[in-house]
């Protein structure tokens, strides 16, 4: 039976920045724009299937010059961008937080003031979930299982010892080694080696054997970061070697 609770999830907003440009028609001839502060003061957004769609204002206060007196005028800019953005859907609440700046600004004339603003936008969306879906969510995150399998195919094993690959395993928590003697007159004797260097190497297992066209299993129990599998036979024979490691 599903649960009626839900938790709250939040999530990080990436980043993103708009542009716009606005024409502000001064109050008096200036002489000299000395300074220029943006500040956002209000900001909206409607999130929908794909797009997140924020308007707001920006404040501007622009300090200038004019007959030889510095001063300052206020404008309230307004904006609507609509961002594009595929993480998002319509089952989210988003809030945003948005700093302006002035990019560019340009005297047109002694009357007009072109400003190019970017406001920058970052902040967060939430979501209710299910409690249950939220479990499962989770289990599959803790509980699952990491598994790889490695192989190597018809090794010749002769009297005198020859070795497996080496194999990294130090992400993994159960590492077993399976030996298939394909020969049905020999006998094949095998044993574990690990080494921290992939250089030194010690032995980490009793010696085991695979009878002719028998198999047997080794499993690591020494915390190193390589292992690898020593054989030897009787007489030549061929063998089949698995490493399969799970965490």
């Amino acid at each position: 039976m599903d649960s009626n609770l839900f938790v709250k999830t939040y999530s990080k907003i990436v980043p993103y920045e708009y542009l716009f440009i606005s024409v502000i028609n001064l109050p008096e001839s200036v002489s000299l724009i000395r300074e220029i502060e943006a500040n956002v003061i209000l900001l909206d957004q409607e999130v929908g299937d794909g797009f997140i769609i924020t308007s707001g204002l920006v404040d501007v206060y622009i300090y200038y010059k004019a007959h030889d007196i510095i001063k300052v005028c206020q404008e309230k800019l307004d904006f609507l961008y609509l961002l594009k953005d595929d993480s998002v859907n319509s089952d989210q609440q988003i809030k945003l937080s948005g700093i302006a700046n002035i990019a560019e600004c340009v005297l047109i004339n002694p009357c007009e003031l072109e400003l190019k603003i970017c406001v920058n936008f970052e902040g967060w969306a939430s979501k209710l979930v299910n409690c249950t879906e939220l479990e499962e969510c989770y289990s599959k995150l803790i509980c699952g299982k990491k598994f790889a399998s490695f192989s190597e195919k018809d090794i010749l094993v002769g009297t005198n010892p020859g070795y497996s690959k080496s194999y990294d395993i130090s992400e993994y928590d159960n590492i077993t080694f399976f030996i298939n003697n394909k020969g049905n007159i020999n006998q094949v004797f095998c044993h574990i080696e690990m080494s921290p260097n992939n250089q030194i190497w010690i032995v980490d297992s009793n010696i085991r054997n695979a009878t002719p066209n028998g198999s047997t299993t080794l499993v690591v129990s020494t915390f190193l970061q390589y292992a690898r599998i020593k054989f030897w036979a009787e007489s030549p024979t061929i063998i089949d070697l698995w490493l399969q490691v799970q965490s």
